[in-house]
């Protein structure tokens, strides 16, 4: 049965299960019923567990198996408190690993970067934004996106990173994750740049975080 209830962030949220028909969301809704997002639900199942099979580091294809076989999955479509911010995210639920949400659209952010490492670009090649926080929370990665900060007066201590070719694709609060031209990737925090490795050892961190059930947090928090 569909459920419509108010959250957190000023809005409602309209949530549906397998059992619930498309048909039957709430007007104020249907705007975020995209092609896209019609087409996963009859085949959610099939369509994560393509995810997980292109994954491209063995945590992220673990996590997203794990949440796959647990088959809970919803569909969530989120208002808030403003008519920009709403979002429509299929919610998969596990015990044993970290839950989260998938937005399956592609991103239509302006500061998209096409441009980006292939192996950060193909970790969403099925969903634009992997949320682990939930609609209105800190906490989620996302397509590569151009990092948006003044470069001459953001680094102050830590490693010389060019963050003029830098892209952004998670974040904690004020902390990002970051991935550059030379495939290495880490947090940016506080005016300070801390390495974690290649754009692959970022993933496989982040995603084995998830995995066992635990927040990928900043570079202090995990």
């Amino acid at each position: 049965m569909i459920t419509v209830e108010e959250n957190d962030s000023g809005g409602q949220t309209v949530t549906l299960t397998s059992e619930d028909s498309l048909d039957h969301v709430p007007v104020s809704h249907q705007f975020m019923l995209t092609k896209q997002v019609r087409q996963v639900f009859p085949r959610v199942q099939s369509y994560f567990q393509s995810m997980s099979s292109e994954a491209p580091v063995p945590s992220m294809k673990q996590w997203v198996k794990s949440l796959i076989d647990s088959k809970k999955w919803e569909l969530q479509l989120h208002t808030g408190w403003s008519k920009d911010h709403y979002a429509a995210y299929y919610y998969l639920n596990c015990e044993a690993s970290r839950s989260a949400c998938f937005a399956v659209d592609a991103s239509k952010d302006e500061y998209r970067c096409d441009d980006a490492p292939k192996t950060l670009k193909s970790a969403f090649k099925f969903a634009s934004e992997i949320s682990w926080g939930g609609f209105g929370y800190p906490g989620s990665a996302f397509y590569p996106l151009q990092f948006r900060m003044n470069v001459n007066t953001k680094l102050e201590r830590g490693p010389k990173i060019n963050l003029e070719r830098a892209y952004l694709w998670g974040e904690w609060q004020a902390d990002f994750l970051y991935a550059t031209d030379d495939d290495q990737t880490g947090w940016y925090s506080d005016f300070e740049c801390h390495p974690i490795g290649s754009t692959a050892d970022g993933l496989e961190w982040y995603f084995g975080r998830l995995l066992i059930d635990e927040s990928p947090l900043g570079p202090d928090g995990g």
